[in-house]
């Protein structure tokens, strides 16, 4: 049985930027020149994800037991509402820990065992949320750097007990994030989904598998791409410095000599000048087609002439 029925198409923004100016005005749209001018531009990204129906029935093929052994191997032991309550239930009740700052040590107490329910939900379900709910991947992750980082700070200030208990948690929280950087690294669609800032954090101390698809991504700002340029260079180096000893009767210093030509460059800019790259905002024209979608909206407030750019990637 297929537990896949159908694809669910659906938009994440990942980046805003504002500029002031008349520069990414169409002409059409600049209706009163004299007054100031303003940009805001909203950059979002196509996510695709599938459909997954829970086993409820027998097949002709299968039993019910057989079926719901075949998905929980392959998604995890819930289906889409029972995740999604579980998941409400849980972020709810971290919400309601905040209510007890004025008791830090069993705020934090219960911060933590919170953080454990909600990521042993998300270590049995990963299978789930990557194919279903892929813009959850994002979240998972920028919630694991987080609560890494404060949790192996603030774990010490409440005595050797809590520490030991808050050192269990932070383990799973690691693993957790270790297989989402597997998740991130093994397909370039994940890593469109990355803000630039938290695409930065995860650049950041990379190993070089792990920017090895930075080449899918649109654009990236100057210091990502400062950090991520000589691992991603070493990375595809190995990669077809191997590939030519494997497949030509040459020696093993032509072979790295001629990888070193192989990977794409990788050019760091800001999306404003990846933006003026690829569309001419004046005349409203493709400098290179099948860059993006953009709608434009333009209205006057407070006295300023206000244009948004809604600018859809795909994934």
């Amino acid at each position: 049985m297929d537990f896949q029925t159908a694809e669910i198409n659906s938009e994440m923004q990942i980046h805003v930027d504002s500029v002031h100016g008349t520069e990414f005005f169409h002409k059409s749209l600049a209706r009163e020149c004299r007054l100031p001018a303003k940009v805001r531009f909203v950059i979002k990204r196509r996510t695709k994800d599938l459909s997954i129906e829970y086993p409820r029935a027998r097949t002709r093929d299968a039993s019910l037991t057989t079926l719901k052994m075949r998905y929980n191997k392959l998604y995890g032991p819930y289906s889409v509402d029972i995740f999604a309550k579980k998941a409400q239930e849980i972020l709810s009740s971290m919400a309601d820990a905040n209510k007890l700052m004025n008791h830090p040590r069993r705020m934090f107490v219960r911060k933590m065992w919170l953080v454990r329910e909600i990521f042993e939900l998300f270590e049995k379900s990963m299978g789930l949320i990557v194919e279903r709910m892929s813009k959850m991947i994002i979240s998972i992750y920028e919630r694991s750097v987080g609560i890494l980082d404060k949790a192996r700070i603030e774990k010490t200030a409440y005595g050797s007990k809590i520490e030991a208990f808050a050192n269990k948690i932070i383990i799973l929280v690691e693993r957790v994030h270790i297989q989402l950087v597997d998740i991130i690294a093994g397909n370039a669609k994940f890593l469109k989904l990355l803000t630039p800032t938290l695409l930065l954090s995860y650049a950041t101390n990379a190993s070089p598998y792990m920017v090895a698809k930075f080449g899918a991504l649109s654009w990236i700002d100057p210091d990502t791409s400062a950090i991520v340029l000589p691992h991603y260079n070493f990375y595809w180096t190995e990669f077809w410095g191997l590939f030519f000893k494997r497949n030509f009767k040459v020696s093993e210093e032509l072979c790295i000599y001629i990888a070193e030509y192989m990977p794409k460059y990788l050019q760091g800019e800001t999306f404003l000048d990846y933006f003026r790259r690829t569309y001419d905002a004046s005349n409203g024209r493709f400098l290179k087609k099948g860059a993006f979608e953009i709608k434009k909206c333009t209205k006057n407030a407070n006295n300023i002439q206000l244009c948004t750019l809604t600018v859809l990637f795909d994934s």
